[in-house]
């Protein structure tokens, strides 16, 4: 007979002596991401451009203390999600060190253009603004880092994934989780958020060719994707602290849902989001997913 001990939150979503990667890991949703693995056992290495910011969360986020007595690591490697070098130089990093990779996450992101004028100042205006975001800055630039990156860098780390099926601790290849956001499954533009809306729409494509191809018995990488409402990050606020979390205060979040036409009473937490990651990280029967965590906000949407 069974035991109700498998059913334990502590053994469903352990990840001990697994391997992440967190790309733009060292904020926002990526730190959420890298604490809800590091504090379930995982070695999780946070990847960004800056030296400087993937430390300072570190310094707050990742001690044995911050992480708690299940804690595995959180460790800081540079990265550019749009740079082929600077991708192999992080795999060989991982390569060398660990062998395998129980998760990718591809998480890293920016701001696309957003015109400055919408339909109420006419059409003429309007149509104005549209024409004069610039294709490469405000399109193509946020293009390749959150699509073509998560592209490359899955490409790039696949053989490692692969190899978490004889290496990793649970003997199963590692799986991928692509960051996308309720911006790329609704018809709504946020107010001209053209280009960072089609972006995320592509990483959910994005996601589903991958999931197919790499279900193949003979590899085994499960992807999924993960489509965040408004939560507190550098992108949502404008602003980050030293230690990599954002804060939003309530009244500014709802003059910012007032202002997209949103009725939602709150940003989305950390531990909503890392419940999330772990959900898709450790069920082995998830695969070809998008999972949305917004609140219900899509539910008043198109």
């Amino acid at each position: 007979m069974s035991s109700v001990n498998q059913f334990y939150a502590g053994p469903l979503f352990s990840c001990s002596g697994w391997v992440a990667v967190v790309t733009g890991g060292g904020t926002g949703i990526g730190l959420m991401a890298a604490q809800a693995l590091a504090a379930n056992g995982a070695k999780v290495y946070i990847t960004g451009r800056r030296q400087a910011v993937l430390e300072a969360a570190i310094k707050t986020h990742g001690t044995p203390e911050a992480l708690g007595e299940h804690g595995g690591q959180i460790v800081p490697l540079v990265m550019d999600v749009t740079d082929k070098e600077s991708i192999q130089k992080a795999v060989k990093v991982v390569e060398g060190q660990d062998g395998f990779l129980s998760v990718l996450i591809n998480n890293a992101g920016m701001e696309g253009g957003r015109p400055t004028h919408g339909p109420d100042a006419g059409m003429e205006a309007y149509g104005k603004a549209l024409f004069a975001e610039d294709p490469q800055k405000d399109w193509l630039t946020p293009y390749m880092c959150m699509t073509v990156g998560p592209y490359l860098c899955s490409a790039a780390f696949v053989h490692l994934l692969a190899a978490a099926g004889t290496k990793g601790p649970v003997k199963r290849p590692g799986n991928i989780i692509n960051i996308s956001s309720l911006s790329g499954l609704t018809k709504w533009s946020q107010n001209g958020q053209f280009a960072y809306n089609c972006a995320k729409a592509a990483v959910i494509q994005l996601s589903k060719l991958m999931a197919t191809d790499l279900c193949a018995e003979e590899i085994g990488i499960r992807v999924n994707n993960l489509a965040p409402g408004y939560f507190s990050t550098e992108l949502t606020t404008g602003t980050a602290s030293t230690n990599g979390k954002s804060s939003w205060p309530i009244d500014e979040f709802k003059a910012e849902m007032k202002r997209v036409h949103s009725n939602a009473d709150r940003p989305g937490t950390d531990t909503e989001m890392g419940s999330g990651i772990l959900l898709l990280a450790t069920n082995d029967y998830v695969n070809g997913h998008t999972l949305l965590i917004d609140g219900g906000l899509l539910l008043r949407h198109p």
